[in-house]
């Protein structure tokens, strides 16, 4: 008996047919997406660890920028021949661009900007070379102001660049993360949807004597073995994440190392002072900083910072910041100026990322204390007697732009042998109890300081350092901290 020509799709395929046939169409169609998503997700990924390296690159062509324009600054101040020391850092500028344009060889737009910075580059090499020829006084005068410029310009273009390419980095790996995100989930759904209707499908087979029988079982065959495959493509997903996950851990890593080698070394050796510096970050990297230097008028100055935010982000601000912080010591600036001069700077930086830098600022002029502030925790004062005193000193943080209008007040105290001032981020001050969910607080910081030894700033960073571990227990810190003690020597 032959069949029909006029048969219908109702009457050849069982419900449970039509569902499983529509299933294969979704499937076939996600495993499309999927594809895309991952091939997407490996190239965002590849953009994102190029990003990274081109930005190390450029954060030291900034460090050996700022080193040249220091270099320039004693050269040109002093009116000597030291065109010697010039002429290395110079040349240090000059082999990180090189390596920079290695690193950024499928990148046109770095290396067009890599290229003007060479010329500008280039140029200061023949200032120099026609000032070292005829190194009269009248040549200095004249070349200060060409020098400075071509400085300025060749600053300018390398902080762009970072800009640039930081924006660009975090575009990236948020777009990489996302994919993950995504390739997960619709493994997870097209798992499931495959078991549901698989079942369904054995169950109505089970129901059905026909001849469509062997045909619906060929059908969930080639289902088990698309899963099986899936699977496989799941598993080899999840080794990718986790060579993936294996590799940020090593960036972070070389992140958090580079970030640790930007700050000073922890214990600087000053006349009549003794100073200890700790800094902690939460996580691989942070936002906390400190700097200090000893000024050519004999003065001595320290600061310590705190930048909103935590992670990548904040670490990349906090460079910024403790650069700026550096480039305003070569400036005879009293302390409030040298803030304003600073909020105004980073404003640039901060438009976009809504990002701001806390920080005090502290300047030692023989036995007095100069102090101000711009947001960050007022310094403590424990005097040789013991007793300790809180300093009421506050301002707006820099790369707001409001300290810069309304500028920043500072306060004078004198010092005495054996006094003490105790500066912190506020990581000590929001320490979390895990047992009682209570803060550290700026009360206990004060009996901390005030019960803590006189002997040295060392036995005093480890005294807090102690009290804050003992007070939070065996908790991860939940933010940055940073300690600086600084005791007057009799």
């Amino acid at each position: 008996m032959t069949t029909p020509a006029h048969f219908s799709l109702r009457q050849r395929l069982s419900p449970a047919q039509l569902i499983f046939s529509v299933v294969i169409g979704l499937l076939a169609i996600a495993g499309a997406a999927l594809a895309l998503n991952v091939y997407f997700g490996i190239l965002a990924t590849n953009s994102a660890f190029q990003g990274g390296y081109i930005i190390t690159d450029l954060t030291d062509i900034q460090r050996a920028i700022l080193q040249l324009r220091n270099e320039t600054n004693l050269v040109l101040d002093s009116s000597t021949q030291g065109f010697e020391e010039l002429e290395l850092r110079r040349g240090l500028v000059h082999s990180q661009l090189r390596l920079a344009r290695t690193e950024a060889a499928g990148a046109t737009r770095v290396r067009a900007g890599l290229d003007q910075m060479q010329a500008l580059l280039d140029e200061f090499a023949d200032r120099v070379a026609v000032l070292e020829a005829n190194p009269t006084p009248e040549q200095f005068e004249a070349a200060r102001p060409v020098l400075y410029d071509l400085l300025d310009r060749l600053t300018s273009l390398s902080r762009d660049l970072t800009n640039q390419e930081e924006n660009l980095f975090f575009n990236t790996v948020g777009s990489a993360l996302h994919v993950q995100r995504v390739s997960q989930t619709i493994l997870i759904i097209l798992s499931g949807l495959l078991l549901v209707f698989s079942t369904l499908l054995v169950l109505s087979l089970r129901r059905t004597v026909n001849t469509e029988f062997e045909h619906a079982y060929h059908l969930l065959e080639e289902e088990v073995a698309e899963h099986r495959q899936t699977a496989q493509e799941l598993r080899s997903a999840n080794q990718r994440l986790q060579a993936y996950n294996d590799r940020l851990r090593v960036e972070l890593e070389l992140a958090r190392r580079i970030q640790q080698s930007l700050l000073p070394p922890p214990r600087p050796n000053w006349d009549g002072l003794d100073v200890v510096c700790h800094s902690t970050p939460a996580y691989e990297v942070g936002g906390d900083f400190y700097a200090y230097r000893a000024r050519r008028n004999g003065n001595f100055t320290l600061a310590v910072g705190d930048v909103s935010g935590k992670g990548m982000s904040a670490a990349l601000f906090m460079a910024t910041s403790l650069s700026h912080f550096d480039s305003a010591f070569t400036t005879g600036l009293s302390p409030g100026e040298l803030l304003a001069k600073l909020d105004q700077a980073l404003v640039r930086y901060t438009k976009t990322t809504h990002q701001n830098c806390a920080l005090c600022y502290i300047e030692i002029a023989g036995k007095t204390l100069h102090v101000a502030n711009a947001g960050g925790i007022p310094p403590y004062i424990r005097r040789a007697d013991g007793r300790v005193e809180e300093l009421e000193i506050g301002g707006m943080p820099l790369g707001v732009g409001l300290g810069a209008d309304s500028g920043y007040q500072a306060i004078t105290l004198s010092l005495d042998p054996g006094d003490m001032i105790i500066l912190t981020s506020d990581g000590v001050a929001e320490a979390m109890s895990p047992a009682s969910q209570d803060i550290f607080g700026f009360d206990r910081l004060k009996q901390a300081v005030a019960s803590g030894p006189g002997s040295g700033a060392q036995a005093m960073v480890e005294h807090l350092e102690g009290t804050v571990a003992n007070f939070i227990a065996d908790s991860e810190p939940h933010d940055d901290l940073t300690v600086v003690v600084l005791q007057v020597k009799s």
